[in-house]
């Protein structure tokens, strides 16, 4: 009997680690958002990069900053998660990447602003991979890849004085 109890839990965490390790390590998901500031205002914020913590509850901190190549650290709950700036095209469209392969996941972001009349279209693209297996489904299951692009936009909007909601342009 005790090796039922012992063994189902056990069994259950190795058909998860199983499921993720089937599931692709790379996804890609896009969302937009539609805000009233214009494209300059909304660049403003969005690339200045070191002060990102001071609009985005999730950010605690920017430390570990650097000008050439531009590089910074994230720290938020979840740790530390270090960046640098593949490329930026004021202001219209800036490309930035995760630079430590040793944390369970990593990718670019590439944001893209459009202006829509006085106002301005932004979207996030995610190119990310789940390096771990259990990351990988715990992403299925609680983490979809589009809950930091949704959390970063809701963020933006408010720092723009703007109750605005993004949408998921794609997930896979």
């Amino acid at each position: 009997m005790w090796l039922w109890i012992a063994g189902v839990p056990v069994l259950l965490v190795v058909l998860l680690l199983g499921v993720g390790m089937a599931l692709p390590a790379s996804h890609t998901a896009s969302m937009t958002l539609d805000v009233a500031a214009p494209r300059e205002r909304v660049w403003a914020l969005i690339a200045d990069v070191t002060h990102t913590n001071q609009w985005r509850p999730d950010i605690t901190a920017i430390t570990d900053v650097s000008s050439s190549p531009v590089r910074w650290t994230e720290v938020s709950s979840f740790g530390k998660t270090p960046f640098t700036l593949v490329e930026a095209t004021a202001p219209s469209h800036q490309v930035t990447r995760v630079i430590d392969d040793g944390l369970p996941f990593g990718g670019t972001w590439t944001w893209r602003l459009d202006a829509q009349g006085t106002g301005t279209r932004v979207t996030i693209t995610e190119a990310g991979v789940i390096r771990s297996a259990f990351f990988r489904i715990m992403s299925r299951i609680a983490f979809p890849p589009t809950k930091t692009m949704d959390g970063y936009l809701r963020a933006l909007a408010a720092a723009l004085g703007e109750r605005a909601v993004p949408v998921i342009v794609r997930a896979r």
